[in-house]
């Protein structure tokens, strides 16, 4: 995973402890497709975005965003596959966010589409 991703996911955790409305990170692709899937997740509130930058105006009480834990960096990667992603589901309280050949997918999409992942983080 990069760097500010792992930056940007940070800072989210961090704003929805501190009970922040909104945070600002910089475009470019990769945060523009990570944004839109928390927000089509349901996971934070609304996007404005420009050329230069991304708002991100976060939900005042999410309590899967609280618990947000990094499982990949850019040093470790942890692939699962479809069996083991289909054995982590077993937990409904969780959501597990997986880089796919798909794009980003939880492990419910992951598990529809029978499809494996790396494991970014999970809420």
């Amino acid at each position: 995973m990069k760097i500010y991703i792992i930056y940007f996911l940070t800072q989210l955790k961090n704003a929805i402890l501190k009970q922040h409305e909104k945070i600002c990170v910089k475009s470019n692709n990769t945060m523009k497709i990570l944004v839109m899937f928390l927000y089509k997740e349901n996971l934070i509130l609304s996007i404005k975005a420009n050329t230069a930058f991304i708002n991100v105006f976060l939900k005042s009480s999410n309590l899967s965003l609280n618990n947000l834990k990094l499982i990949s960096t850019h040093k470790k990667n942890i692939s699962y596959s479809y069996i083991n992603i289909s054995r982590l589901s077993l937990n409904i309280n969780k959501c597990y966010i997986f880089s796919t050949t798909q794009g980003l997918l939880s492990n419910y999409s992951c598990k529809k589409q029978k499809i494996g992942g790396k494991l970014l983080f999970i809420c």
